[in-house]
């Protein structure tokens, strides 16, 4: 017959306990005690004792029960637990060593030997209650406080799964206990865990935390287990970081102070010392001035502001070296380049800083040194920086020196040039001049290119002095509308529409004023229309320029790549760049009679062809160059060896002449 289900010892203590039945023995009652006392061992002490008495009362013979403190049992009591006497017996129970309660045991008569018996076995049945009590309280007690505690704790099992965690640990993580108990370490970690921890990275959700974590391993009945104990490293982190902030920074502009500024240079010319870098001090001569005339709250907005200027401009760090001090690292310079690129950096920091409505003027001075040439490390370089800086301060505010002689007349003859070129600008001594670009195998004029020239007193300044500054100048954008005006009107006197070309400076390229004015141009010119950009424009801002050239070439627009081959292009923009045509740089031209000079010109005649491209070959200067291109297959020759850059009467006739 199949058995009901078993049932649980709380029903059978609710059944059975205090309720009057008949056993067959006493040790069917003391079957039925001993299960009683079972389910007792998750009370509290008081009341096991008090149900134990009740339980007492329950034994044939017994009149009475008593529950007392034990305070000085006899010893024989204290040896045995139990005393019998004259009718009467004394059952002592100890706690934690000691005795602690007595239950004094009164009979209708004398006991009979099977009662003593019983009541032995309830003694020994009442202190393992006893003793189960205490270590459930106590476990009990280490429980809540294991749960409550402040410090993350938890119970792992032998891989490293979470058994038991308490609330501050699953507070770090954003969880409660429940949710988290059941997982892996591994899992939370995102990978294995060291049995003995360590500093890991745990995540649940979409919260992250930094924990140090010791794990201890525990063995119990033949299992390892480990308990974890945490420590949130996030405080101490943003702590390291506010003192390293604090050690690394200028706390009033967050600036790099002068050591870390060193430290950062170091580091590049650690990592490239094959390169050339240049450091620049920057001296803000007014600064005590500014304070005095506008408050020391503007003056800290100028420095502010002079420090955003600075970072807006540079590819390497920046540091506040002192009270009105700045230092700048710039790594991987063009020498050539580097007296221009520091005269633009310090016209844009001279100009006026406005503060709460008022705009206060801006006085510098500047000391530069070069590596390798001016020293061998960022701490020399430094040094020999703030003595150009101390020379440009004996010549007033404004003036620059660089360490080195052979860069200081490079610097001056800048500033000679940008002197010309503003006046010359003014003046409109900037001319037009058109070289003519012949067709092969014809030899017919095909399209002229517009160069700039300067006429000033009575000479003609090439280009190679002033371009490169007209470019990375203010006047550059101007220049170019001017420029594109002049053009239209040539064309529109040209006795045979051919194609006009036209160099563009990047920051032109990149303006809106400058997209708007070819938009407004008539399409029959746009046509014609040739804009010729550098290799240097392409490495400058791929991604941008791809998208300009786009919306020219939608404007029926040509665009051709200059000085191809020196040095920043590469094949892949052809294929990147809606590009119709490239201009072979006339160092190839020069050395043309070299076999692997004449292999390079081949293949990008060969690629041009591929990619549906004009190729035009610039600075033919003798026959032999033109009959060479000639055979090798390439579309258009522009050079002194056909005719120079003309003015705008002698290119229209040349034409005709064509």
């Amino acid at each position: 017959m199949k058995q009901g289900p078993r049932p649980s010892r709380k029903d059978f203590f609710n059944k059975y306990a205090f309720r009057p039945i008949k056993l067959k023995n006493a040790l069917g009652v003391l079957e039925l005690l001993k299960n009683a006392f079972e389910l007792l061992f998750e009370s509290s002490e008081r009341r096991f004792l008090e149900r134990f008495k009740n339980l007492l009362k329950r034994v044939k013979g017994v009149k009475g029960v008593k529950l007392e403190r034990a305070r000085a049992p006899a010893e024989e009591l204290v040896k045995r637990g139990l005393l019998v006497k004259n009718g009467s017996a004394s059952l002592l129970l100890f706690k934690e060593g000691k005795p602690a309660w007595v239950f004094r045991v009164e009979f209708e008569g004398r006991p009979t030997a099977e009662a003593v018996k019983l009541l032995r076995r309830f003694r020994e049945l009442a202190q393992k209650a006893l003793e189960r009590i205490e270590r459930d309280l106590l476990s009990a007690l280490c429980f809540k406080t294991f749960r409550s505690g402040r410090l993350p704790m938890a119970l792992l099992d032998g891989s490293l799964r979470l058994l038991r965690v308490n609330e501050s640990f699953a507070r770090l993580l954003g969880a409660s206990p429940e949710e988290l108990e059941g997982r892996s370490l591994n899992e939370l970690a995102g990978k294995s865990v060291d049995a003995e921890g360590g500093r890991l990275e745990l995540s649940y959700g979409k919260r992250k935390v930094l924990l140090e974590v010791s794990l201890t391993p525990i063995t119990h009945e033949g299992s390892t287990y480990y308990s974890l104990l945490a420590r949130d490293l996030s405080y101490e982190l943003a702590l390291e970081r506010r003192v390293r902030r604090l050690s690394t920074y200028d706390p009033k502009t967050g600036a790099l102070n002068r050591e870390a500024f060193i430290e950062e240079a170091e580091k590049v010319i650690s990592a490239e010392p094959d390169r050339y870098h240049a450091l620049l001090v920057l001296d803000v001569r007014n600064f005590s001035e500014i304070n005095r005339v506008y408050g020391p709250e503007a003056g800290d907005e100028v420095l502010k502001e002079l420090l955003r200027r600075l970072r807006g401009q540079a590819d390497g760090p920046v540091g506040r070296l002192g009270a009105d001090e700045f230092g700048l690292f710039m790594p991987r310079t063009e020498l050539p380049r580097l007296p221009l690129v520091i005269n633009l950096l310090l016209e844009k920091l001279r100009r006026p800083v406005e503060v709460n409505g008022r705009r206060i003027p801006i006085s510098l001075n500047a000391g530069a040194a070069v590596y390798p040439y001016d020293g061998r490390s960022a701490r020399e370089l430094l040094e020999k920086a703030f003595v150009a800086l101390k020379r440009a301060k004996e010549e007033g505010e404004n003036a620059y020196k660089f360490f080195s002689a052979k860069f200081q007349e490079e610097a001056e003859r800048y500033v000679r040039v940008r002197s010309l070129l503003t006046e010359a600008f003014l003046k409109n001594e900037l001319k037009l001049y058109y070289q003519p670009v012949y067709a092969c195998p014809s030899g017919k004029v095909a399209g002229f290119e517009a160069l700039l020239r300067i006429e000033h007193e009575g000479s003609v300044i090439s280009p190679s002095e002033f371009i490169e500054l007209l470019e990375l100048s203010e006047l550059a954008l101007q220049v170019d509308l001017r420029n594109l005006s002049r053009l239209r009107s040539f064309f529109e006197r040209l006795p045979r529409k051919v194609f006009l070309s036209m160099n563009v400076s990047p920051k032109s390229l990149q303006d809106s004023r400058f997209i708007e004015a070819l938009k407004e141009l008539p399409a029959s010119f746009r046509k014609h229309l040739v804009l010729e950009i550098t290799e240097r424009t392409l490495a400058q801002n791929l991604r941008l320029l791809k998208e300009v050239l786009e919306l020219l070439d939608g404007m029926g627009l040509r665009v051709f790549i200059d000085d191809f081959g020196t040095g920043y292009a590469s094949f892949s923009y052809l294929d990147e760049l809606p590009v119709k045509g490239l201009k072979v740089d006339r160092s190839f031209i020069r050395k043309l009679d070299r076999p692997r000079t004449r292999a390079v010109v081949k293949t990008v005649l060969s690629v041009g062809k591929e990619l549906g491209m004009e190729v035009v070959a610039e600075g033919v200067e003798k026959k032999s160059q033109w009959e060479q291109l000639r055979s090798l297959g390439c579309d258009l020759v522009q050079g002194f060896y056909f005719a120079p850059p003309l003015p705008e009467k002698e290119a229209i006739k040349a034409l005709r002449a064509s």
